[in-house]
């Protein structure tokens, strides 16, 4: 967690918790340095427009759900890419992943290795994505993709269970 300490550690736990009970829609929050929380903002099952959280700043944290208990997306690390947020959650029912800058992150340059790390994980899963995977095996693969792509590009990605 961020500067702010218990303020932001409290606010997270609040707001996290009440993430993995909403099952039909995305729903974001933004949690500033200090604690304060905005949000929700409601969106579709699949995505939310965080735009109407106001300015993002260093410092802040953006927690959102998803409902479908998958990974980040490619337009999640966009964004963390193209604002001053220092970190980016994603709560599912089971797990919350978080993304951290450390230092200053190219999105482009990540997407041309992400590009090219997925051709790598056609190969690695053919197999099982031609015999079908379970949910649990996409995102296991899912998770284990956003790792590898991000290693090397200043930010720090985990997994909490």
């Amino acid at each position: 967690v961020a500067q702010g300490g218990d303020n932001v550690l409290k606010a997270l736990t609040k707001v996290e918790h009440d993430l993995r009970r909403v099952v039909d829609k995305e729903h974001i929050y933004k949690i500033d340095s200090k604690g304060n929380v905005k949000g929700p903002i409601i969106g579709e099952a699949d995505k939310v427009d965080f735009t109407n959280l106001g300015t993002i700043s260093k410092g802040d944290i953006l927690t959102h759900n998803h409902p479908s208990g998958s990974t980040f997306s490619r337009e999640d690390i966009f964004n963390l890419a193209a604002t001053e947020m220092t970190e980016l959650r994603a709560v599912t029912l089971n797990k919350v992943y978080s993304v951290k800058k450390v230092g200053d992150f190219n999105y482009y340059y990540w997407y041309d290795n992400y590009l090219k790390l997925i051709e790598g994980f056609k190969v690695k899963y053919a197999d099982k994505i031609r015999n079908g995977m379970t949910f649990e095996e996409q995102v296991l693969m899912q998770e284990e993709l956003f790792a590898k792509s991000l290693e090397g590009y200043n930010v720090l990605f985990t997994i909490q269970k």
